[in-house]
């Protein structure tokens, strides 16, 4: 993450061949991040954040799609599963699947 002016940017950087390409970036105001994943037809990223959530972005926008909010405790890993759902573990030890159309949207 980078810091510009009172937010954080996230920006998600491929390393290929000794070559540094930006490949997602967003503005949003977002915790420290534990862990990334792309969803499988990559169209949107998920976090685990130490605000104990995680939060799922448009890789196209950076806009913040939903955030699922029911751990209580840090979320440090967070995998897709299938098309439209989510696993994340927490630090409270509990790992959730959940459909990332449940999440509420911010």
């Amino acid at each position: 993450m980078v810091r510009n002016s009172s937010l954080w940017v996230l920006m998600v950087m491929q390393l290929s061949l000794g070559i540094r390409s930006t490949i997602f970036t967003t503005k949003q105001n977002i915790p420290y991040i534990y862990a990334v994943s792309w969803s499988p037809d990559g169209s949107k990223l998920a976090t685990a954040n130490s605000d104990s959530t995680a939060t799922i972005f448009s890789a196209a926008t950076g806009e913040i799609l939903s955030t699922f909010r029911e751990h209580n405790d840090i979320v440090k890993g967070v995998s897709w599963f299938g098309w439209n759902k989510i696993s994340n573990s927490s630090a409270d030890q509990t790992a959730v699947v959940w459909s990332s159309t449940r999440a509420k949207k911010n």
